[in-house]
Formats: C-alpha cells, structure tokens, sequence
C-alpha cells in the first residue's frame, strides 16, 4: 500500500496506550514501515521481527491444525521485559505489530493493549485506506546476495553488540 506509512503515523500520534513502549510495524518481507523509535536499529529490528515470525510460523506447520483457532501471536518475555508480535491483516497483505517492553508490572495487561490496538489499527487502516491502491512489485529473480562471506554476514549483525 503506497499511503500506509503516513497512516500509521496518524494513527499512532493518537494513540496513547502503547506511548511508552517501542512499536514497529513491518511487512512481511520485513521492510519497517513505522516506528516511533529513531535510535538506528530500527530497520534491523524489523528484519528480525519478520525473520523470527516467518521462523515460528513454519514450525507451527508441524503441530496438528485446529478448526477455529485464534490467530497466532508471538511472546518472548520474562515476568517484566519482552517481545510481543501481532499480526495484522490489511487489504489481504500480512504485516505485523510489535512491541518491545522492559519494567512491566502487569505485561498480561500490556498484551491485551497491544491486541486491543492492532484490532484498532487493522480497521483504521481499512476504513481509511478504502481508496489506496496496491503497490505494483517488481518480480526478483535469483538470490539477492549471490556471494557473501560470514565475515559480510557477521559485520551485518554487529548492531545487536557483542
């Protein structure tokens, strides 16, 4: 969606229920389409989030299916830090909300929220972007690093601190 990203900067300067967590929203090729964090991590932390929820879906493909299960959301946390990601779908394209977290004295509370306001943000975005039209994507072919080494690969992460 070629509007999407100012959507989510709307809909987020008005939201005040996550105001102080750290919210990216990306795509499912892991492109970040917003965040209100701006320290520079914020792209590779969109990567990650994609990475991680693409890794966790395949192995749910090994648990039996469930007729009328929810959908899916992921949590990494401890009793006061973490990770939580939930999906969104908009105009038939997944995206994904997540929220990183540190110092929560009820996180159950803080995930109903994060649900809460992905449900908000699936129908702002739908009823807001009745209009928007679907991006047209060049078709890839190949691989797009054909040849790299794990000292390229290493220098890539090093943002996360060693």
């Amino acid at each position: 969606m070629s509007n999407i990203p100012s959507l989510l900067k709307n809909f987020f300067s008005s939201e005040m229920s996550l105001q102080d967590q750290s919210i990216f929203v990306t795509r499912k090729d892991g492109i970040l389409l917003y965040s209100n964090i701006k320290d520079g991590s914020e792209q590779a932390v969109s990567a990650l989030v994609s990475g991680l929820w693409q890794a966790a879906k395949s192995i749910t493909d090994f648990l039996p299916r469930e007729n009328g299960a929810g959908p899916y959301r992921l949590s990494f946390d401890t009793s006061s830090k973490g990770l939580y990601i939930f999906p969104l779908l908009l105009h038939q394209e997944e995206y994904f909300l997540a929220v990183t977290y540190a110092e929560q004295l009820n996180p159950g509370q803080l995930k109903q929220k994060i649900k809460h306001t992905a449900l908000q943000l699936s129908e702002f975005i739908i009823k807001k972007g009745q209009h928007l039209t679907k991006e047209k994507t060049a078709k890839r072919e190949g691989y797009l690093f054909s040849q790299i080494s794990d000292e390229e690969m290493d220098h890539l992460f090093s943002f996360a601190g060693e």
